[in-house]
């Protein structure tokens, strides 16, 4: 809300949520809107002062016209009178604990829960699914710091990013007779393998290519892809994906040399691996300063065959980085991308038309 501004119910009421996120922040935790009460005073000032001087009520009296036509409210925002008095008691957070292969049901306090202490948090868990230090890369509370809702929720959203859990939550627990919360953060696993496939139909009509040096008619190309993801490679939360593509593409009116419609084949595999982290030889840089951090290597190898034209390889490697920010920015880096083409066969077809296109 700014002053000599329209004052509208949606402006009191971001101002009020403003507020309220600024102590949840702080570590107010129980903070509401219930707790803020806005009071308004609409009165004119002008017609409720006496003075002495004739001159100057008389320019009291035209600012009151004035105001009148225009009218003014002075906006306060107060805090009520609270029954509850830990509304306003700044609360710290005490233990964090972390189920990263949670089943509906379990409890934190659970003794049958296998156990592993790290300096900031505490892993109770069934079977060792994930490395240890892999939840503390997307922990943006510490233990002993004031509460903060921000903080909380982008614990959440990280997790949630990391694509290795579905619907992380975080429950909090009071510490009776003490301003301490503890934390319990709920990872339910996805399934670590996904498996993937689909079929892809093109058609493209009055084609003309120099590959025949005639009309080439229209082609019909037809395309399998089938894949396989490991969402929990070497238990570090890396996901995998492993890709074959088979594809065939037909002439409806030309015939190759082999006396078929085939136009052209081809076969590729891709392999990709994405990293929930930065892999660097410096350290800060995986520190908070991103919401999320991954590091990625593609590799692909693709061998097309272009009938009595021309028949090659092409091999891609390429190295990265992505991140997004507090702001949900997104942005990548690739430092490293290999390329490499080989035609390994050449058709006559394909040899006429270079020899044609040199000269």
């Amino acid at each position: 809300m700014q002053k000599n501004t329209p004052v509208t119910k949606n402006a009191v009421l971001a101002e009020s949520a403003r507020l309220v996120n600024l102590f949840r922040n702080s570590g107010y935790y129980k903070f509401t809107a219930d707790e803020i009460r806005v009071t308004g005073d609409t009165s004119i000032q002008a017609l409720t002062s006496v003075g002495e001087d004739p001159f100057e009520e008389l320019r009291l009296l035209t600012e009151a016209n004035e105001k009148r036509n225009k009218p003014t409210i002075r906006l306060g925002f107060q805090l009520n009178n609270l029954p509850d008095s830990t509304k306003l008691e700044k609360f710290y957070i005490n233990n964090i604990y972390v189920l990263p292969d949670y089943h509906p049901g379990d409890l934190y306090t659970d003794s049958s829960l296998n156990t592993h202490i790290s300096p900031e948090y505490i892993t109770k868990y069934h079977k060792k699914l994930f490395k240890f230090y892999i939840p503390g890369t997307n922990l943006y509370i510490k233990k002993g710091e004031a509460f903060s809702q921000a903080h909380y929720y982008k614990t959440i959203n990280s997790f949630y990013k990391l694509g290795a859990w579905e619907g992380p939550s975080i429950d909090i627990v009071e510490k009776k007779d003490t301003n301490l919360l503890d934390l319990v953060i709920k990872l339910l696993p996805i399934k670590k393998y996904a498996f993937e496939g689909n079929i892809e139909l093109s058609y493209s009509a009055n084609t003309s290519t120099a590959i025949t040096g005639s009309n080439s008619g229209n082609l019909l190309g037809l395309a399998g892809n089938i894949s396989v993801t490991n969402r929990n490679l070497w238990q570090q939360a890396a996901r995998m994906t492993n890709a074959v593509r088979v594809g065939v593409e037909f002439n409806t009116a030309h015939r190759n040399s082999n006396g078929t419609s085939i136009n052209s084949r081809e076969i590729s595999y891709t392999n990709n691996i994405l990293f929930p982290k930065f892999i660097t030889p410096f350290k800060n840089l995986n520190g908070k300063k991103f919401l999320t951090k991954q590091s990625f290597i593609n590799i692909n190898l693709s061998i097309i065959n272009r009938v009595d034209f021309f028949a090659q390889q092409i091999f891609n490697d390429a190295l990265g980085f992505n991140w997004t920010n507090a702001r949900n920015h997104l942005g990548s880096y690739k430092p490293f991308n290999f390329d490499c083409i080989r035609i390994y066969k050449r058709y006559q077809h394909f040899v006429k038309h270079i020899n044609f296109t040199t000269h």
